[in-house]
C-alpha cells in the first residue's frame, strides 16, 4: 500500500540540521523514487545561497524569494505530482497541490515569527 510521509523541521539556516533530515528522512542520492515511498519535507529557516535553497541536491524545492529572505520551502523527490501555487507564495508561505493515490491534497508550509 502506497505510504506518504510529511516530515516537517525548523533548520535554522545551517547545513548540519539539513544533513540530519536528510539522513531521517531516508533520502539517499542513488535511490529513485516509487509512489510507496513519497516523502515530503516541510522546512522553515532553510539554509540559503543567492537567494535558493540549498543543501537537498536532486530534490525538487518549491519556495518563492520576493523581497525577504526564504523562510519557508516543500522539498519532495517525486516532483511529477506537485504543483506549486504562485499565486498563494510569499517568502514566509508555500502553498503546493499533490496527487497521492486517487486523493488530492493542498499543502502549506508558513513560517511565523514570534513577537
Amino acid at each position: 500500500m502506497a505510504k506518504l510521509t510529511i516530515l516537517q523541521q525548523n533548520l535554522h539556516k545551517s547545513l548540519l540540521p539539513t544533513q540530519e533530515l536528510l539522513a531521517y528522512a531516508g533520502f539517499s542520492l542513488n535511490q529513485n523514487p516509487t509512489l510507496e515511498d513519497c516523502k515530503i519535507l516541510c522546512v522553515q529557516e532553510p539554509n540559503i545561497r543567492r537567494n535558493k535553497v540549498c543543501g537537498f541536491p536532486s530534490l525538487s524545492i518549491y519556495s518563492q524569494h520576493i523581497d525577504s529572505p526564504i523562510r519557508s520551502a516543500i522539498i519532495s523527490r517525486n516532483s511529477t505530482n506537485i504543483l506549486k501555487l504562485t499565486q498563494y507564495c510569499t517568502s514566509d508561505l508555500v502553498v503546493v497541490r499533490t496527487k497521492f493515490g486517487d486523493k488530492n491534497l493542498c499543502l502549506c508550509r508558513a513560517y511565523i515569527m514570534n513577537a
